[in-house]
């Protein structure tokens, strides 16, 4: 083969042989780069059936891009159907030729094993799993980068069986028991091979020994190796638990998965570096037969041993930069078990389970999402832990909580690692097991308890404040994904398929308490307010079922909404803030109802408390800068809070229409223009931006322009009712009464059937007498005038119009004064307002304006 070009390789020289194959270095004639090809054996490649999966297997294997796995650039066959794998090349040695030196030194093993464990978490993670790992598969580059090779070819060779003439495929000697068995294995396998390796490296022997294969897999399925203790008594005995939980026989005792012995590795090697922890040097006597033999001695040894690991080699874990009141992210779980019923609905568990706490403060989804939006990864839906530890760096959160759910057979292990976002080591690992689907809500609430005891809650604290998630959610974890859909929806403002996912949460489990009055709040805002309240009603009944938290929200909402007592809701949220004071979403309710009852100070303070714990609540700067603006007529504060949230979300829609709704109030046309030519930018169909920019274009006699944004609305929605009355007026700015007519006529009729759908209601008489009015029927527009302050004497508002409109300039300024004197200050409206253009000159209008407004 030497000298031989296969593809486009060039092969330079032979670099090992074995039953798998033989492996050439050869030059990629193509990109002037040295590879590596290995070529698999005929009998591995005959069967069409073994060469199929082996394709499949390597091209899975070639997806893993990590620093310490061989990278795959490609397969390939040669025309006489030879299959090979074109690997990188690295310039170094195998760690079989390490160990042949001897035992290594205590750092250089550890950064090997530490190394190998990343590469092997990032391969379990993808659900591949290496089934060869021995010193020969390990390559140390020159500059100790630790590469695994040989992915997507042990599995093949890990398919085969025991043979009848007693010979494996593979080295015996690091093969776990379940393997030399000949039964199925997992990831699991890949940490025994690690433990057979860390063994080696340490002591230069290994852990399970014969003379022949047989008596070697005899040693695997049978006998406990030397403690590694008894052969180098320098290695800290806490480094020898670490090795021996890695072989334990029984799968159960082993380590779950990677990531769980990478943390310990990591740990360990952290506080041997900082010298945290001291070796212990132990003389240990050679051990007797008739000892070891002796069960009840061997028992109270290994109490003896318990005790002496409890006591004597104790070594301080890294602290974590957490204390109470602190943030921390928690990134999305990562379903490695296949089963879709847990995507979406364990990140909502873990949520309101962890949210319980009264202890910490989670990172809220609301302002990932805007970190997302800074980073321009606006279309991130999935948090894994990279994005995690960027978002986490940016809002300076020390701690973030990454989980992950796989599962071996029937058992479910749930992991919460416990990270420093800023250079990804583990603080802490915990890890709970589930035998069975239905228990993973229960495992998931002990697996919270255990990462609040991490971060420095008590238990009898989190006792105390926590309920199951069983009973806060629900038992069934179909309907808790559903559920979980409709959060996501609500949150991205899609409230038709919220609406969807809540009620088919509910026909699963009717009972769920936090579902009903989701669905019940949904209704009351966009659908049905009679149906949401019943939702609601019903909801308060097992209200005590729900976690405190959702309990007094939903309890505050239901008194605004069905019971229409705001003091009620108040008083709920102040309970709720009693527990909670850095909940941001209940210091923003609480401002709105204060705003509502006309408490302003009130409802200010609770706003800028609520930006102050997360300055990138929109929400709040919305209310608050309405607020000033339509409450109290302080334009120059709503500008500073407006212009605050910009420099947050400098693309917010909400925020620019206010911003140039400030300057329109101001009288600063140009600078409302721009704001509002943005907002069109970013949303072309934001039909509020459309009516605002109208009135821009209108006020600066711009009547021409000013049609435009008016007829887009009706592309829009063709049957926008106001759009008509509007552009009846631009026209008539115009001088064109032709087709001023037209659309006052259209307007005329639709006011027609809201009084003949609703003869009570004051205003649509006020509509009816507007349309009269400018249809030239002066007269017949005061009778329904009339009428209309029949119905209601206090419409000051409707009254102002019409009189405006009907040339009664000093008694439609009276009406707005006793508008203003019953509490109305939306003095920007009532300065822009086209039917009171007829007033803008007139001084007592000017005056009433110029007292209200504040700029």
């Amino acid at each position: 083969m030497i000298g031989k070009t296969i593809s486009h390789h060039k092969i330079l020289e032979k670099l090992g042989e074995g039953g798998m194959g033989v492996v050439y270095k050869a030059e990629d004639t193509k990109l002037k780069r040295k590879v590596a090809l290995k070529f698999l054996s005929p009998e591995l490649t005959r069967n069409t059936e073994a060469k199929e999966r082996f394709v499949q297997e390597a091209q899975a294997a070639s997806a893993l891009d990590h620093p310490n796995i061989c990278t795959i650039h490609e397969i390939d066959e040669t025309k006489d159907g030879q299959v090979f794998i074109c690997m990188a090349c690295y310039e170094g040695e195998a760690l079989k030729k390490k160990i042949k030196r001897g035992p290594m030194k205590l750092e250089e093993a550890m950064d090997i094993a530490v190394q190998v464990a990343q590469g092997l978490t990032k391969a379990h993670k993808k659900s591949i799993i290496h089934r060869d790992i021995k010193p020969a598969n390990i390559m140390i580059t020159n500059d100790g980068i630790v590469k695994i090779v040989d992915f997507g070819l042990a599995k093949l060779a890990g398919q085969t069986r025991m043979t009848r003439t007693g010979t494996t495929m593979g080295t015996v000697a690091y093969m776990s028991p379940e393997q030399a068995r000949g039964e199925t294995v997992d990831h699991r396998s890949d940490i025994w091979s690690l433990g057979v390796m860390l063994y080696e490296m340490l002591t230069g022997q290994l852990p399970f020994k014969g003379e022949h294969e047989q008596a070697v897999i005899y040693s695997v399925l049978n006998t406990e190796p030397e403690p590694i203790t008894n052969i180098r008594p320098d290695v800290p005995l806490r480094l020898e638990q670490i090795i021996s939980k890695a072989l334990s026989k029984d799968q159960k005792s082993r380590y779950f998965d990677t990531s769980e012995i990478l943390a310990d590795l990591r740990r360990f090697q952290k506080a041997f570096e900082t010298k945290t922890l001291e070796p212990v040097p132990i003389e240990v006597k050679p051990r007797q037969r008739s000892w070891l033999a002796s069960p009840i001695l061997w028992t109270s040894v290994m109490v003896l041993v318990g005790i002496a690991v409890g006591l004597l080699l104790f070594y301080p874990a890294q602290a974590i930069p957490f204390k109470e009141g602190d943030w921390i992210l928690v990134t999305d779980f990562e379903n490695l078990t296949g089963e879709e019923v847990f995507d979406k609905s364990l990140n909502t568990a873990l949520s309101v389970s962890i949210e319980q706490s009264r202890y910490l403060n989670v990172l809220p989804r609301q302002r990932i999402d805007e970190a997302l939006r800074r980073m321009k990864k606006e279309d991130v839906e999935y948090i894994d832990e990279s994005t995690g530890r960027e978002i986490a760096e940016r809002e300076g959160i020390k701690v973030i909580l990454v989980p992950s759910i796989s599962r071996i057979g029937d058992t479910y292990a749930l992991t919460g690692v416990i990270e420093d976002p800023s250079t990804g080591e583990s603080f802490r690992s915990e890890i709970v097991r589930s035998e069975g689907k239905n228990e993973v809500l229960n495992a998931l609430d002990k697996l919270t308890g255990k990462i609040r005891i991490d971060l420095g809650e008590t238990l009898a604290e989190i006792s105390e404040q926590s309920k199951p998630l069983a009973r806060v959610t629900t038992s069934s974890l179909e309907a808790l994904k559903q559920y979980s859909l409709g959060s996501e929806n609500i949150r991205k403002a899609n409230f038709d398929e919220a609406r969807i996912y809540f009620e088919n949460a509910l026909r699963i489990d009717p009972a769920f308490t936090a579902a009903k009055a989701s669905l019940g709040q949904l209704n009351f805002e966009r659908f049905d307010r009679e149906k949401g309240k019943r939702l609601l009603t019903e909801a308060v009944k097992d209200v005590d079922n729900l976690t405190d938290r959702e309990k007094y929200g939903i309890l505050a909402f239901h008194a605004i909404a069905v019971k229409n007592k705001p003091q009620e809701a108040v008083e709920h949220l102040k309970a709720r803030l009693a527990l909670y004071p850095s909940d941001s979403a209940a210091h923003n309710n609480l401002g709105l109802y204060y705003g509502q009852m006309g408490r302003f100070e009130e409802a200010i303070a609770e706003y800028k408390e609520a930006i102050r714990i997360d300055p990138y609540l929109m929400i709040t700067y919305n209310g608050l800068v309405n607020l000033y603006i339509r409450k109290l007529g302080d334009l120059d504060s709503a500008l500073i809070w407006c212009k605050r949230q910009l420099s947050y979300n400098e693309r917010h829609i909400w925020a620019l229409s206010n911003l140039g709704w400030i300057y329109l109030g101001k009288g600063e046309l140009e600078q409302a223009e721009t704001a509002y030519e943005k907002v069109m930018e970013i949303n072309p169909r934001f039909v509020w931006g459309l009516f605002s920019l109208g009135h821009v274009y209108r006020l600066q006699g711009r009547y021409t322009e000013a049609l435009r944004p008016l007829q887009k609305i009706l592309e829009i929605n063709p049957a926008e009712p106001y759009v008509a009355y509007q552009l009846g007026l631009i026209y008539k700015f115009m001088g064109n009464e032709k087709s001023a007519r037209q659309y006052f006529e259209k307007y005329h009729k639709q006011a027609q059937k809201w009084v003949q759908e609703d003869p009570s209601h004051a205003y649509s008489h006020i509509t009816l007498g507007l349309a009269l009015t400018r249809l030239g029927q002066k007269k017949a527009g005061w009778v329904a005038g009339q009428k209309a302050m029949e119905l209601d004497p206090n419409g000051h508002f409707g009254n102002a119009q019409l009189l405006s409109v009907q040339g009664k300039i000093q008694e439609a300024i009276e009406q707005l004064e006793l508008l203003f004197e019953k509490g109305y200050r939306d003095y920007v409206w009532i300065k822009i307002h086209p039917d009171f253009q007829p007033m803008y000159e007139e001084p007592r209008f000017q005056e009433l304006i110029r007292r209200g407004l504040k700029k």
